[in-house]
């Protein structure tokens, strides 16, 4: 709660996307983190938009926990059985406050809805680096990942 000296409202401390950072950005320091944890996310494979003053970030997977590409949005053009089902998920969002940069990530089967396991990682500054950062520690920390 802000107090009387202090002209911040509570929507100002909300989490809020960087504004130098933009979806590539962001998708390009998540694809990097992947990689980085060994997990061989390619670039289509990430896919990051920006809604509620956040960057929501999804990779689907296979049965076998290997990471497929994103379907278009436009799959008009798709040749029927062209694009393999996801079976789990990696759902997650990107927040920066202040000058703190969260990831925050959880697999989710797809079928059930049912999330397996969930993590979050946290890094100092608000930055592509950063969220790369964050975004390897909340990796680190799911196991359906380390195969």
């Amino acid at each position: 709660m802000a107090d009387d000296d202090n002209e911040q409202t509570p929507d100002s401390q909300d989490a809020s996307p960087a504004p130098e950072l933009g979806e590539d950005a962001i998708a390009a320091a998540l694809v990097n983190a992947f990689l980085a944890k060994d997990v061989q996310v390619p670039d289509d494979g990430m896919k990051v938009s920006q809604a509620d003053g956040l960057f929501h970030l999804s990779v689907r997977l296979s049965a076998d926990v290997r990471p497929l590409p994103q379907i278009p949005d436009d799959t008009g053009n798709l040749a029927p059985g062209s694009q393999e089902g996801a079976t789990l998920m990696v759902l997650g969002t990107v927040q920066s406050v202040d000058t703190q940069t969260r990831v925050t990530m959880r697999i989710v089967v797809v079928e059930t809805s049912e999330i397996l396991e969930s993590s979050s990682g946290d890094a100092d500054g608000v930055s592509e680096e950063s969220v790369g950062n964050a975004a390897e520690s909340a990796i680190s920390d799911l196991s359906t990942l380390s195969h």
